[in-house]
């Protein structure tokens, strides 16, 4: 890599190639739930908004991951979800 000397740094100088395109960046909107439902599946913890897309947090035995609420709970069980639980951040 080549440096440019100048009174105050040695800086590089700008790279000719493009850099490549960037995912766009979603800030995720993370709440869990004071008391988590029991599925099917294992326990539903919280739900999570990042950009348009809402997921939910099913514990398993193999562990924690976001998945589509459509594949987790039926709109029944979701309804008595928010009915029994507090969401906090």
């Amino acid at each position: 890599m080549d440096y440019i000397r100048t009174a105050r740094a040695a800086v590089a100088p700008a790279s000719s190639a493009e850099e490549p395109p960037r995912r766009p960046h979603y800030t995720a909107l993370t709440l869990w739930a004071t008391r988590p439902l029991t599925v099917a599946s294992g326990r539903l913890m919280g739900v999570q908004l990042r950009g348009q897309e809402l997921r939910v947090a099913l514990a398993t035995s193999t562990g924690l991951r976001w998945v589509s609420p459509s594949s987790a709970l039926t709109s029944e069980q979701a309804e008595k979800w928010v009915k029994q639980s507090a969401f906090k951040p």
